[in-house]
C-alpha cells in the first residue's frame, strides 16, 4: 500500500467538500495548501464558465480527478466508501472491478448519522475501515488519487474552508 504520511501529491478535494467556495477559490485555497488535485462539481464549472475554469485549472497547474457529468467515454467505477463500506462482499467486488476504478472517494461514516445524505464524517471521525478499503482497491490496481468529498450540511460546510482543508491534508496524511 502506498505512504501518504508525507505526500499531497495523491489528495484530491471535491469541490462539495468546501462547497462555500466557487471554482477559483477552490483552485487558489488547493494551491495555497500544496494541494495540485480538484474534482470540481459540474455547478461551479459552468458558474466560472468553461473556458475560464480551464485557464484557472491550468494557470495552478491542478489536475482534474474527476467531474460530477454525465456519462461517455472512459466510464467505469468510483468507489465511494461512504456508499460501500458495509458491504460484506466488497473485497471480492472491488477485485472484480479491478482496473475499471476510476476514483476513490473518501470520508466517513458517523454513528449516530442524522442525514444519510448530507451528514457524512472526515476521516477518521467515524467508523469505516478506511486503510482496509484503500489497501482493496490499490490491490486491484487503483493508482489514482483519493478524493475527499463530504457532504455535511451541519458541520463541514459550516466552518471556514481553509481550516476543512488543513484538516483533509492531515486525516489523509494520518488516517486515509
Amino acid at each position: 500500500m502506498r505512504d501518504l504520511s508525507r505526500d499531497r501529491a495523491l489528495l484530491s478535494i471535491n469541490s462539495m467538500t468546501v462547497k462555500a467556495w466557487s471554482l477559483q477559490q477552490l483552485i487558489e485555497g488547493c494551491a495555497r495548501a500544496g494541494i495540485s488535485a480538484i474534482s470540481p462539481w459540474r455547478d461551479i464549472v459552468q458558474a466560472c464558465g468553461a473556458e475560464r475554469a480551464g485557464k484557472l485549472i491550468r494557470a495552478h497547474g491542478m489536475t482534474v480527478t474527476g467531474l460530477c457529468d454525465e456519462l461517455g467515454e472512459g466510464a467505469g467505477v468510483a468507489v465511494d466508501t461512504y456508499h460501500v463500506w458495509w458491504d460484506p462482499d466488497l473485497k471480492h467486488e472491488i477485485a472484480r472491478a479491478g482496473k475499471k476504478i476510476l476514483a476513490y472517494h473518501v470520508n466517513d461514516w458517523l454513528l449516530p448519522t442524522s442525514d444519510l445524505l448530507l451528514d457524512r464524517g472526515m476521516m477518521g471521525d467515524g467508523v469505516i475501515d478506511l486503510r482496509a478499503i484503500r489497501a482493496m482497491v490499490e490491490a486491484g490496481g487503483y493508482r489514482g488519487h483519493c478524493e475527499v468529498e463530504i457532504l455535511s450540511a451541519n458541520n463541514w460546510w459550516t466552518r471556514d474552508p481553509d481550516e476543512v482543508v488543513r484538516i483533509c491534508i492531515e486525516r489523509h496524511q494520518t488516517v486515509v
